[in-house]
């Protein structure tokens, strides 16, 4: 296949691009706003474009001879705060521009990645892709403004349009210095191997869905070479359809990482040492995806994934 990648420089882009070529034997085309420079050393297959999804002009063309197109251009959740009005053009705008442009170009299929955060705060209980949104935050808002230009697009053109509402990623970056160490499992792992110990913002009792880089590419595959007679949903969960609490991931980070350096990694809090917050414990439904043979990895991919992320501040 021929894929282009939008935010394709970034820390899920990034593992993206080098899985389709060095994995599927794939051709992609990496469009980044700020770098247009290999991620890896030699890294062949890749087409590099540099480009802001927001800008029209700048698209024209983007998406000739394409299979497929994946859309993770998007601010984070800190920088669509500061600046609610980028997160919309990245999210929202930035989405029909390029939606228009594969329409354009005949491309059949368009994977829009977006996330969990459009549920607000989830209760108890199951969630599905059929639970009612209730974004609170501009990037959350942002990315539900995308999904509804997938919808428009899949429902009025040829353009198969499906929306990836990704769980909480976690996993080692190609580079170091890529900006991901914010993550939960990521910060802790950071905190164990720089600091010698992993300091919680809070009683840890937060419960969420994480899931790991790998599984991420796996699910993305499955829903990038599904037939059109499987894709029977717009919508799907990316997930481990486990749910941690903060307090258990940081628990497992800490006895890994003591046997990994042979020394006592504590775990200190900063705030609400003693309280308990209970916050309520959901499970992610990840069943429309398991449908096309996707299936997580685990506990073993979490302990592999966090030894990755040690090694790498050795």
């Amino acid at each position: 296949m021929k894929v282009l990648i939008t935010g394709g420089y970034g820390y899920i882009g990034s593992h993206l691009g080098r899985f389709l070529t060095q994995e599927k034997g794939d051709s992609v085309r990496l469009l980044g706003r700020h770098s247009t420079r290999p991620f890896v050393g030699k890294g062949g297959g890749f087409e590099h474009i540099r480009a802001d999804v927001g800008r029209r002009d700048q698209l024209r063309g983007i998406c000739e001879d394409c299979d497929a197109v994946i859309h993770l251009a998007a601010l984070n959740r800190d920088a669509a705060a500061a600046a609610p009005g980028e997160a919309l053009r990245a999210s929202a705008l930035g989405t029909r521009h390029l939606l228009e442009e594969a329409r354009s170009a005949g491309v059949p299929r368009f994977l829009f990645f977006s996330t969990i955060h459009v549920y607000g705060i989830p209760g108890t209980g199951r969630v599905t892709e059929e639970t009612p949104v209730d974004p609170l935050t501009d990037y959350s808002l942002a990315h539900h403004a995308g999904e509804l230009y997938c919808r428009l697009y899949d429902r009025r053109h040829d353009l198969r349009a499906v929306v990836l509402r990704l769980a909480n990623g976690y996993g080692a970056p190609l580079r170091r210095e890529t900006p991901c160490w914010d993550i939960v499992v990521n910060e802790f792992c950071r905190m164990a191997a720089v600091d010698g110990r992993i300091v919680l913002k809070s009683s840890g009792t937060q419960a969420r869905d994480f899931i790991a880089i790998p599984d991420i590419l796996k699910a993305v595959d499955r829903l990038l070479r599904a037939p059109d007679s499987a894709l029977r949903h717009e919508v799907y969960h990316v997930g481990s359809g486990v749910s941690r609490s903060i307090r258990d991931i940081s628990t497992l980070v800490s006895r890994i990482a003591q046997a990994h350096y042979g020394r006592e990694i504590p775990i200190e809090f900063n705030a609400f040492p003693q309280t308990a917050d209970f916050s309520k414990r959901f499970r992610l439904d990840i069943s429309r995806i398991r449908e096309l043979g996707f299936e997580p990895g685990g506990d073993d991919i979490l302990k592999r994934e966090i030894v990755h992320m040690l090694r790498l501040w050795e």
